[in-house]
């Protein structure tokens, strides 16, 4: 009889660890774009499934006592590699706008087999030896430089035209959404965008790629974001009718877009 209760504890003990190991968890780490912090995602992460451990990261120059002249894209993509190296289970990006440079930066930093996706959200994704906003086209730049302009001083892109920002990175917002807008948006240290970036091409080529386009964005076009995500190998595309900021103008569409991609990744 004591044979038989110990053989049972043992087969269960043994399943429950088997079980443990079997059921990994899903990290959604958010990497957020130009002129913006982790703050920006707190909309979509208030939709999503509670299965999904979130990470929303601050990279480095969201304060305006940094040395902005010191901030590129390598520290920015050494510091997400800081904040995931903790992560258990697999890892999934959504990047948004320039933040899709820190993320193929920081795989040629901290490339690990943890990484299982990432999700472009309206976002630039450079290739090897290509700076961040190589295939941005000359709408595109307009279009920043009407609300925003490079002081030498800080080395920052300041926010100097509220009227044009909100009407080039949120013409879809709603009065309370511009008003959000105008206390998340913050000067942006200016230099992250020249550096070119460096991966192993094959680590990349592992990962799951998906891209979710904004289709009225004015920031990166959708002509821009057509030529971005062919470039790549991407396993599904989905679609917003927003500006470049989805997760303020239609956070509750795009969670559920994130929700699907991490549910169907973790059942591959």
């Amino acid at each position: 009889m004591n044979q038989s209760v110990k053989l049972c504890t043992g087969l269960l003990l043994s399943a429950l660890v088997f079980s443990s190991k079997s059921i990994a968890t899903e990290n959604l780490v958010f990497v957020h774009g130009a002129h913006f912090d982790a703050r920006s995602w707190k909309p979509v992460s208030s939709y999503l499934s509670s299965d999904v451990n979130v990470l929303a990261v601050n990279l480095p120059g969201r304060n305006i006592s940094e040395d902005a002249s010191k901030i590129g894209l390598s520290n920015s993509a050494k510091s997400l590699c800081e904040n995931i190296r903790s992560l258990e289970g697999n890892i999934h990006f959504a990047a948004h706008s320039q933040g899709g440079a820190v993320v193929h930066s920081a795989i040629g930093i901290c490339p690990s087999q943890s990484i299982k996706s990432i999700s472009y959200i309206t976002s630039v994704a450079p290739l090897v030896g290509e700076s961040a906003f190589a295939s941005l086209n000359a709408d595109d730049e307009k279009h920043y430089f009407k609300g925003v302009s490079y002081n030498e001083n800080n080395h920052r892109m300041e926010i100097r035209d509220w009227t044009h920002f909100n009407a080039t990175f949120a013409q879809d917002a709603s009065s309370s959404q511009t008003k959000q807008l105008r206390k998340l948006a913050i000067d942006e240290p200016a230099h992250i965008g020249e550096e070119a970036v460096k991966y192993d091409k094959a680590e990349l080529d592992r990962i799951s790629k998906h891209y979710v386009f904004a289709n009225q964005d004015k920031i990166i076009s959708l002509e821009s974001q057509l030529k971005i995500a062919n470039s790549l190998n991407i396993h599904s595309v989905y679609s917003l009718q927003t500006g470049h900021l989805p997760m303020l103008t239609d956070a509750k569409e795009l969670a559920m877009i994130l929700d699907g991609i991490v549910e169907k990744e973790a059942s591959d």
